[in-house]
C-alpha cells in the first residue's frame, strides 16, 4: 500500500509514469504477462489516502 494524495486512478487509469508517449516501457504489460503465464492476477485499487496493488500467484501453477 502507498499513501497517496490525489486519485490515481481516476487521472492515470494505466497507470503510465512517463510523460511522452514514445518513452513508454513494458513495465506493467510485462508483469501481467508473466502473471498471466503463470495463471496469477494483479489489480489496483485505491480508498481515499491508499493505493493498492494486489499480485495474486498460483503457487501450484509456478512450482510446475
Amino acid at each position: 500500500m502507498i499513501w497517496i494524495n490525489y486519485p490515481v486512478l481516476k487521472y492515470n487509469p494505466q497507470l503510465i509514469s512517463k510523460k511522452g508517449t514514445s518513452e513508454h516501457g513494458i513495465g506493467l504489460s510485462s508483469v501481467k504477462s508473466t502473471l498471466k503465464k503463470y495463471k496469477s492476477e494483479i489489480s489496483f485499487s485505491e480508498d481515499k489516502y491508499w493505493f493498492t496493488v494486489l499480485i495474486v500467484i498460483d503457487k501450484y501453477e509456478y512450482i510446475h
